[in-house]
């Protein structure tokens, strides 16, 4: 489905989209979603306290997200692209804000100083440059990530990833599962150091999800400057590619 036509098939989204006119669009590819339990006392510290952290079944969840960011263009400029391809990795846990469901991006990690630069004032999320950061095809069609983090705030944090689709049936979530609660998310919210807080409309198709495989070389993973939480892969997904559309960001 196209991305515009898509603005007309929302039942699967767990509220509609704005009606202000989205900015921005993105397709996203070769995405691995690796999805792991977490205690919720290890999320207070980085989670703003006027968000809630989201549970399902009572347990709080936290997400790495590996993908390649492709065409990204605005509303009046769809046929231009501005910046060239690059991979991102994303560390998110799951929130609310009044009960609206949504995503608070712990870190991103990118490989274009210029988009972490912007993106960091801009929506107010802590967006770090990976030195190397890279999502390729080997010799066996598995996809190897890697990314080397350098940043004087943070340790470094080098993560490697070979991972690949185990099957190609596509799913897609069905609401109130663990996985709708996973992927289903159309909005992320952020806070600057004055504590103001801020959202961002997204919308895109359902995910297609595949089952995937993948292997890590990092036990664990930081998430503020003195605290690691372990990476327990409990649930990994595949998805080949999505087309997304951007709302500017606004303060609540």
């Amino acid at each position: 489905m196209d991305i515009m036509q898509s603005l007309g098939h929302t039942i699967h989204r767990p509220f509609p989209p704005p009606e202000k006119k989205w900015i921005m669009q993105q397709t996203w590819s070769n995405l691995l979603f690796v999805h792991f339990p977490v205690s919720i006392n290890s999320l207070k510290e980085v989670v703003p306290r006027s968000l809630s952290i989201d549970t399902y079944t009572e347990v709080a969840w936290v997400s790495l997200v590996l993908f390649t960011i492709e065409n990204i263009s605005f509303k009046n400029f769809r046929m231009f692209t501005l910046i060239p391809s690059f991979a991102e990795m994303n560390i998110r846990t799951y929130v609310t804000y009044k009960g609206k469901p949504g995503v608070y991006f712990i870190s991103c990690d990118a490989g274009n100083r210029f988009v972490c630069n912007v993106v960091k004032r801009w929506y107010s999320i802590n967006f770090y440059f990976a030195k190397n950061i890279l999502i390729k095809k080997n010799h066996n069609n598995q996809l190897f990530f890697k990314s080397s983090r350098m940043d004087k705030n943070m340790n470094d944090q080098n993560i490697e990833a070979l991972y690949q689709p185990t099957s190609s049936v596509i799913s897609h979530a069905k609401k109130d599962t663990l996985d709708y609660f996973l992927t289903e998310r159309y909005c992320l919210f952020s806070c600057n150091i004055k504590n103001d807080l801020f959202i961002g409309n997204i919308h895109h198709d359902q995910w297609p999800l595949q089952p995937a495989y993948a292997e890590l070389n990092t036990p664990e993973i930081q998430i503020s400057n003195d605290v690691y939480i372990p990476v327990s892969p409990t649930k990994l997904h595949y998805v080949k590619r999505m087309d997304a559309l951007f709302w500017n960001i606004e303060k609540l």
